[in-house]
């Protein structure tokens, strides 16, 4: 049961018709930032390390000279690769009231809110949860920025599907949390209290009742 409760702590989910009905509906659109942590810089930086070895370092010591055709090869190749995560990277991301916009570096993607499936909000320590989520059959665009918590955007199809990392997080999941509507009144209570009310004034002011008195008897005249 604990490890049960501990998995449905690091899993939030917003369907769609909850994205329907948010509490910032009113507020939209809003802009969200997306977060470069310092455990994304340290990758990329490693990365970049590991290019400028296999490109220069490598073939310097074992060949003792720079190959021309491998130098350019491995520029074209690695700098491709960077190339292709730099414009990958989303940089913030707007709520409107009938879609979410996806602003990466080179393009926006606006999607539909009638065609998202759900946003789940993963911890990236839980491994298990990310895998049940993505599977096998769903392609995700973007990088996890954020080492602690990841938003995955789930459409109706296979190919647009977004991770990122935002720098609010909270104030996302605040926003487009389901509203809560006022619970429904039992019809009829208020006016059976209303009647009760309304009998109990018009005993407590009513005026005494008359007495007749019978035929025949002698009335006595009204004192002046």
């Amino acid at each position: 049961c604990r490890r049960e409760l501990r998995s449905m702590e690091q899993i939030t989910l917003l369907t769609n018709d909850a994205l329907l009905r948010s509490e910032g509906l009113d507020a939209f659109p809003k802009e969200y930032k997306v977060k470069q942590s310092w455990g994304f810089y340290c990758y990329m930086s490693l990365l970049a390390v590991f290019v400028v070895y296999v490109t220069l370092g490598h073939p310097f010591i074992f060949y003792g000279e720079l190959h021309p055709v491998l130098l350019v090869f491995d520029i074209v190749y690695f700098g491709g690769i960077f190339l292709f995560i730099f414009f990958q990277l989303p940089r913030s991301v707007v709520r409107e009231q009938d879609c979410v916009v996806i602003r990466f570096r080179c393009r926006e993607r606006r999607v539909p809110i009638s065609e998202i499936a759900e946003i789940r909000i993963i911890h990236s320590s839980d491994c298990k949860a990310q895998m049940r989520a993505c599977g096998v059959t769903k392609c995700v665009w973007g990088f996890p920025t954020r080492m602690d918590k990841t938003v995955y955007i789930f459409t109706r199809t296979s190919c647009d599907n977004y991770q990122l990392g935002l720098e609010d997080m909270e104030g996302f999941l605040a926003d487009n949390r389901p509203r809560q509507e006022a619970p429904p009144q039992v019809l009829g209570q208020p006016a059976v209290a209303d009647a009760a009310e309304g009998a109990a004034a018009g005993t407590q002011g009513a005026a005494p009742d008359i007495v007749m008195p019978p035929a025949g008897s002698a009335v006595p005249p009204p004192q002046v």
